[in-house]
């Protein structure tokens, strides 16, 4: 404060900027109907406590208790919206859409990631550029978030192109924002059950599939999945 002609005039304070933590990596989870296991999901994402993420949901209009879940979690995703949309395909691509990192991956609304995967694969793709994405072990979780079932099978181009493919598991995959716009940026909401499976096959045409020699997420099993209930 200083004081002009016997009146005391306050100085402007200075502003400090407000520093916002671009995201290094954006996660999806579409969702319908899945309140049973979606905020396992949601916590697996969000208790990794990894300030760089851009985490999105889609719910597809659902019926359950998923809307209350999502809600209590708001102040933490980068954006969500309930409301019908034209299938699995293209919830992800709506939420895709909203999303700015450098990294991108999906996870489904009952399965689950492992304390470390957001920091490992950001890890992964800052310390090897040549590399444009990557799946981890593939594990199967049944009750809560512990894995059951850990399998390593490794597959290359050639095995999945020509049908030997086995397995493998999308929701351990993750890969560059460019690779995503070369091959369309999108899934192909044409199809029911197959849209990971045929992008890929587009990234397959582009790259190889790098393996990371670790668990990065887990599949659940349970009855009430999408291609059990066709």
């Amino acid at each position: 404060m200083r004081t002009v002609g016997g009146h005391s005039e306050r100085q402007p304070q200075a502003v400090e900027p407000i520093m916002r933590i671009s995201p290094k990596i954006s996660i999806v989870t579409p969702s319908y109907n899945q309140g049973k296991y979606l905020e396992t999901t949601i916590k697996s994402v969000l208790d990794q406590c990894y300030e760089e993420l851009e985490y999105i949901i889609i719910d597809a209009g659902s019926s359950d208790s998923s809307v209350d879940i999502i809600r209590h979690y708001e102040t933490r995703l980068a954006y969500w919206v309930s409301e019908p949309d034209a299938g699995h395909a293209d919830g992800i691509n709506k939420g895709f859409a909203h999303t700015h990192a450098g990294i991108m991956g999906w996870i489904n609304s009952s399965d689950v990631y492992y304390p470390w995967t957001l920091k490992t694969v950001v890890q992964i793709f800052e310390d090897l550029p040549e590399v444009k994405w990557i799946s981890g072990i593939p594990t199967i979780v049944s009750d809560g978030a512990v894995p059951k079932r850990v399998k390593s099978d490794y597959r290359n181009q050639y095995d999945f192109l020509s049908g030997h493919y086995n397995w493998l598991q999308q929701e351990s995959m993750f890969w560059r924002r460019n690779l995503w716009d070369e091959v369309g940026g999108k899934l192909d909401t044409g199809l029911k059950y197959a849209c990971d499976f045929e992008l890929w096959l587009r990234f397959f045409r582009k790259t190889s599939l790098c393996y990371v020699n670790t668990i990065l997420a887990g599949f659940r099993t349970h009855e009430d999945q999408r291609g059990t209930s066709a």
